[in-house]
């Protein structure tokens, strides 16, 4: 594997935890409207 796929593979998975977090937070603030 290239260095260059290990960094953005590094990077993608710090991306999706930042998305999960941040849709976490966003549902709370939101307390699931449509229901």
């Amino acid at each position: 594997m290239l260095r260059h796929e290990i960094i953005h593979s590094r990077r993608a998975n710090r991306d999706q935890q930042n998305l999960k977090v941040a849709s976490s937070s966003f549902s709370s603030a939101q307390l699931y409207p449509s229901k």
